[in-house]
C-alpha cells in the first residue's frame, strides 16, 4: 500500500453561521490543496452545504470557541508545513496559493505571509500594516489599537517585502513558527488576534510578509449574516471593546519595563545636572538677595532658596 504524503499546503477555514459564503469559498479554492474547516458550532446550514464537497473534512466544536480558539484546533489536526488560513468569505484561487507557497520557500525566516486583499468593488485593502512605531512601550499610548496610527506599507511593488501585521481574513502560517509562537491568544474570540500573533512572531525573530503578486477577495461579514444590524452591531462592538482591553493589559506588561529604563535614564541625567541648576537657582536668587533693601529681606530670600532646593533634591531621590 503506497504511503500518502503530507500535503505542503492546507487551507483551513474557521466558519460560524457561514451557509451563505462558504459555498464559494470552497469553489474557489477548487481542490487545489486539502481543506479542513473548523466549525464553531454553526446553527444555520453551513455544515449542510459543506456536504456537498466530500473531499473537504470538518471538525465540529460542540460551542462556539471563537476564531482563534478555532484556529488552534484546526493547527492541531494539521501535519502540512504550511497552513491557509482564510475567513469564510473570501474567494482565493490556486494560482494565488501557489504564489503564496513559493513566498514561503524563499523567504523562510516568514511566519505570516498575506496576499492583496480586494473588496466586491474592486478597492484594494491594505493587507499589510506598517506601524508609526512598534515598540512595546508604544502601547501604553494604544498606536497597536488605534487604526488610524497605522498606515499602509509604501511599497508598490510585487515583491514580497515586510510588514507588521497582516489582515486575518487570508493568511499562510508556517506551522513551525505556530508551534513555537503557540498558535494564536485563546483568551481573544475575535478582533486583534491576527495583531498579536503578528507582534509575537516578530518579537521572536520571525518575518511578516505581504505578498502583492497574490490576491483574495474578501467579502466581509461572512458570518451570523441573518442578524438584524442592532444586534450585529452590539456583539461587534463589544467583542471588539474587550480584545483592544484585554489586549492593551497584555502588551503593557512589556512597555511598563521599558518605561521603568527610560526613567532610570532620566534619573541619572538629572542628578548629573543638579548642580548646573543648583548653580543657576542660587545665582539669580542671590542677585535678589543683593538687591533686598535691608537684611530682613535678605535672609527670607535664603529661607526661600533652601525650600526649593530641598524640594528639588526630594524629587531627585
Amino acid at each position: 500500500m503506497a504511503e500518502t504524503s503530507t500535503p505542503a499546503v492546507t487551507a483551513l477555514v474557521i466558519s460560524y453561521n457561514s451557509g451563505a459564503v462558504i459555498s464559494d469559498c470552497l469553489r474557489s479554492i477548487g481542490g487545489a490543496v486539502p481543506t479542513l474547516i473548523v466549525d464553531n458550532a454553526s446553527s444555520d446550514d453551513t455544515l449542510e452545504r459543506v456536504a456537498d464537497f466530500p473531499a473537504v473534512r470538518v471538525l465540529r466544536n460542540t460551542e462556539n470557541v471563537g476564531f482563534g480558539g478555532a484556529v488552534n484546533i484546526g493547527l492541531g489536526a494539521i501535519d502540512s508545513p504550511l497552513i491557509l488560513l482564510l475567513n469564510p468569505d473570501v474567494r482565493i484561487h490556486a494560482r494565488d496559493i501557489a504564489v503564496l507557497q513559493r513566498t514561503a520557500t524563499q523567504h523562510p525566516q516568514a511566519a505570516v505571509i498575506g496576499p492583496a486583499l480586494f473588496y466586491p468593488a474592486g478597492v484594494k485593502a491594505s493587507v499589510g500594516y506598517q506601524p508609526l512605531s512598534i515598540r512595546p512601550i508604544d502601547s501604553l499610548f494604544n498606536p497597536l489599537f488605534r487604526l488610524h496610527r497605522w498606515k499602509p506599507p509604501t511599497s508598490t511593488g510585487v515583491a514580497a517585502h515586510r510588514v507588521s501585521v497582516v489582515i486575518g481574513a487570508a493568511m499562510l502560517l508556517r506551522r513551525s513558527a505556530m508551534a513555537e509562537l503557540g498558535g494564536f491568544d485563546p483568551q481573544v474570540f475575535m478582533y486583534f488576534d491576527e495583531w498579536d500573533l503578528c507582534l509575537r512572531a516578530r518579537l521572536a525573530g520571525w518575518d511578516v510578509l505581504r505578498a502583492p503578486s497574490a490576491s483574495a477577495l474578501h467579502l466581509g461579514g461572512g458570518s451570523s449574516p441573518g442578524l438584524d444590524a442592532a444586534r450585529r452591531e452590539e456583539i461587534v462592538h463589544w467583542h471588539f471593546s474587550w480584545s483592544r482591553f484585554y489586549m492593551a493589559i497584555k502588551w503593557r506588561c512589556v512597555a511598563l519595563l521599558e518605561v521603568r529604563l527610560a526613567c532610570e535614564l532620566l534619573r541619572v541625567v538629572l542628578r548629573a545636572g543638579r548642580e548646573l541648576l543648583h548653580l543657576v537657582i542660587y545665582s539669580v536668587f542671590d542677585l535678589l538677595c543683593f538687591r533686598a533693601p535691608d537684611q530682613r529681606h535678605r535672609v527670607r530670600w535664603q529661607g526661600r532658596i533652601a525650600r526649593l532646593s530641598g524640594a528639588w533634591a526630594a524629587c531627585l531621590g
